[in-house]
């Protein structure tokens, strides 16, 4: 961390409020995410699997933004990524889902939750790339 004297400085300061803002509503929204598609299907963890699925895709029009040299501040950059894609989306949860359905003996439902969660993820993140691509075409 950035510290003067044993303190934080304040840019310091301003970076973790927007990571903790970033993470708590990207917390909140893959909450929401799955409580609304609970009723989906009740051995399937939907909810988790389309916020990866979103925080990939965010995450890729991040990248190609900033890999265009367009115009996106560091402090957003931060928000947005460390903060509401770190919040959003989390491998933690897979693997605790995962290992719920390899309990459960869903052989089935363990290996699609685990392709999709890992190839749609790859996929998202690739389409986040390729909207910008076309959106900005430079």
């Amino acid at each position: 961390m950035h510290t003067q004297n044993g303190r934080l400085t304040m840019s310091t300061v301003v970076n973790i409020l927007l990571v903790a803002v970033g993470g708590g509503a990207g917390a909140v929204v893959r909450y929401s995410m799955a409580l609304a598609l609970s009723r989906v299907s009740l051995t399937m963890p939907w909810g988790t699997l389309m916020a990866n699925w979103a925080g990939c895709f965010l995450m890729g029009l991040v990248a190609a933004v900033t890999g265009r040299g367009l115009p996106l501040s560091p402090a957003a950059r931060l928000l947005l990524t460390t903060g509401f894609c770190g919040g959003l989306t989390t491998f933690s949860t897979f693997m605790f889902e995962l290992h719920t359905l390899a309990s459960a003996r869903e052989v089935f439902y363990g290996t699609i939750y685990f392709v999709a969660s890992v190839g749609g993820s790859a996929m998202a993140f690739v389409m986040g790339l390729v909207v910008v691509h076309i959106c900005i075409r430079q």
